[in-house]
């Protein structure tokens, strides 16, 4: 029988903003789940479920544009495609990547 009680279960929803520029976006969060990656004012967005009572975890995002090598160990988060008069249509796709840190961090 599990003792998790209503309260240890509230989560929020999230977004947060993913600049298309080939680094990796370190992000402090506690997701739950991934729910939907698009775009806003030209830059990738993705949402997702966190749980309120739980500490963030530092975690790596990169955009990668189609045919872009993928670094080892990656995760795809999800796809999204531009297609507006101020950006030539292209796709991006976002994945967590593992985060480098600095000798003796």
């Amino acid at each position: 029988m599990s003792t998790t009680t209503r309260e240890e279960l509230k989560a929020r929803i999230y977004k947060v903003t993913i600049p298309i520029d080939g680094k990796t976006h370190i992000i402090s969060l506690q997701p739950r789940q991934f729910l939907s990656v698009g775009n806003q004012h030209g830059s990738v967005v993705m949402w997702f479920e966190a749980n309120i009572n739980q500490e963030p975890e530092e975690r790596g995002f990169r955009v990668f544009l189609t045919g872009e090598e993928l670094p080892e160990l990656c995760k795809y988060i999800g796809t999204t495609s531009f297609d507006t008069p101020e950006i030539s249509p292209f796709v991006a796709h976002l994945y967590q990547v593992p985060i480098e840190k600095p000798k003796g961090w």
